[in-house]
């Protein structure tokens, strides 16, 4: 390591094992490794920050690593030819930061990977075909910002324990790469992929062990390939995706053990996809989907560990896909719903355990659907509904444990205001009732 004029390595020629780490790096002018054509084992291996290193080709006698394998920052690296040997590494295996390496196909005899793999900023790696035979890893895989990267080629990969990172890879138009991937054991991670336009390559995908991340690929427009997968054992997000309409293959979830969230995916439509969904462990949160007109799918969602979040989204008429919903152990907010005119969706709610918040819907004309509400643990909030006429499904709710507020409301006659309150046995402080209508 740290030398400015050392060529080759010529006078390890005789080297056949080393038990702990080798490391080849910071070499200015070192062109190849050829004198290490003998070496058949190593505890682990770093090639780094060689400028000029074109190949690894005097690697070719190594079949296993006991420790790690890192390959990164050589600038002038075209191949892993050399490893053609390896069959499997024990530790973690990193290819970053290369680049000029346009392939992995040297990887081609490798099955395993106990700890993580790391294939990062390879700016011209097109595929990964050279992984075709690695049929587990033990860790994390991360796949970020290979800008030319187009396909996977992980074919015979069938679990991954840790996480799984598919990010910022700039000409990666599908998944099929990962046809074989039944289980992810952390959390999978698709997020700033340009050119995605489907998850077709997922198909075989049944089960996330933690969350499930689907973030900002602009061009993707169905979740077609996730029609497998069943359960999700934390949090399904699905965020920013400009073009996405529909969720369609997700006809077979059937839980989420934690929050599921839909934010800001602007073509989105409909949840159709969503209507086997059963158990949903935490929080429902819908906000910022301007086309999305329904959520009618969701009738196998009977209670929530969390909170209910329904913010500004345009075109969202109805709510009757929340109809089997009868109890929220966090809050209700229903946030600027500009299209909903009723909350009849919610008529079998009887308790929220949190707070209550029902705030700038402007085509919002009663609460009929919440006359079965009778419990609510925090405050309560009717703002700033224009014309929201009456209280009269609030009929049963004798229970508000926090502040209320009750105004800006200005088709509200105060006289319903007041009446209601005066029915409301066990409620907390009324903080404001001002704004609403005084003249009926």
């Amino acid at each position: 390591a740290y030398n400015d004029v050392l060529a080759d390595v010529d006078g390890l020629s005789s080297l056949t094992s080393v038990a702990e780490y080798l490391s080849v790096a910071y070499n200015d002018v070192l062109a190849d490794v050829d004198g290490l054509s003998s070496l058949t084992s190593v505890g682990g291996l770093l090639i780094s920050y060689n400028d000029d290193l074109g190949n690894v080709d005097g690697l070719s006698s190594l079949t296993s690593l006991d420790g790690g394998l890192l390959i990164e920052h050589n600038g002038a690296l075209v191949d892993v030819d050399g490893l053609s040997s390896l069959t499997s590494v024990n530790g973690g295996l990193t290819v970053s930061y290369n680049g000029a390496l346009g392939h992995v196909d040297g990887l081609s005899s490798l099955t395993s990977v106990a700890a993580y793999l790391l294939v990062n900023f390879n700016e011209d790696l097109t595929q990964l075909d050279g992984l075709s035979n690695l049929n587990s890893v033990g860790g994390v895989l991360s796949i970020t910002g290979n800008d030319d990267l187009a396909s996977m080629g992980l074919v015979s990969l069938t679990s991954v324990g840790g996480y799984v990172t598919i990010y910022l890879n700039e000409d990666l138009s599908q998944l099929a790469g990962l046809s074989s991937l039944t289980e992810v054991g952390d959390s999978l991670t698709i997020q700033d992929n340009e050119s995605l336009s489907d998850l077709q390559g997922l198909s075989s995908l049944t089960t996330v062990g933690r969350h499930l991340f689907v973030m900002a690929n602009p061009d993707l427009v169905t979740f077609d390939g996730l029609s497998s997968l069943s359960s999700v054992g934390g949090s399904l997000a699905v965020h920013s995706n400009e073009d996405l309409t529909q969720v369609d293959a997700l006809s077979s979830l059937n839980s989420v053990g934690e929050t599921l969230e839909f934010y800001d995916n602007e073509s989105l439509t409909q949840l159709d996809g969503l209507s086997n969904l059963e158990s949903l462990g935490e929080s429902l949160s819908i906000q910022l989907n301007p086309a999305l007109t329904d959520i009618d799918s969701l009738t196998g969602v009977t209670s929530l560990g969390g909170d209910l979040v329904l913010y500004q989204n345009d075109s969202l008429a109805s709510l009757d896909g929340l109809s089997s919903i009868t109890q929220v152990a966090g809050g209700l907010g229903i946030w600027g719903n500009n299209a909903l005119t009723e909350v009849d969706g919610l008529s079998s709610l009887h308790t929220v355990a949190g707070g209550v918040d029902i705030e700038s819907n402007y085509g919002l004309l009663d609460l009929d659907g919440l006359s079965n509400l009778t419990y609510v643990g925090d405050h309560l909030d009717i703002i700033n509904n224009p014309l929201l006429a009456d209280l009269d499904g609030l009929t049963n709710l004798t229970s508000v444990i926090g502040e209320m507020h009750i105004t800006l409301n200005p088709a509200l006659c105060q006289s319903a205001v007041d009446a209601f309150l005066a029915t409301c046995m066990f409620c907390g402080p009324v903080m404001d009732t001002s704004g609403n209508d005084t003249g009926c």
